[in-house]
């Protein structure tokens, strides 16, 4: 069996602009956040209405002319085969 290789690390080293490694930068930036400006608000995500399965689909159906997209295909429909206009509803086949 061969023996393992052992590796040493070169230790530290100068950065390419000269300047020496260990040293501070002498403006640091400062930190985004400190603990004094969190807040203890939860985060909670926007409200979004619920709408049973029939009003959801009452509102979208015939308003595919307002889309710009849905627009093309509703004029040009024989260029998007993969699209079908089903009781006022626009469904992928």
């Amino acid at each position: 069996m061969p023996r393992a290789r052992s590796f040493r690390s070169p230790g530290p080293r100068s950065t390419k602009g000269g300047g020496e490694t260990g040293k501070t930068h002498p403006n640091p930036p400062e930190p985004l956040e400190t603990a004094g400006q969190l807040t203890e608000q939860p985060l909670t995500p926007p409200q979004m209405p619920v709408y049973p399965e029939e009003e959801l689909l009452g509102e979208i159906k015939d308003q595919y002319h307002r889309d710009p997209f849905f627009k093309k295909v509703l004029d040009a429909p024989k260029e998007f085969r993969n699209f079908v206009l089903q009781d006022g509803i626009m469904r992928v086949k």
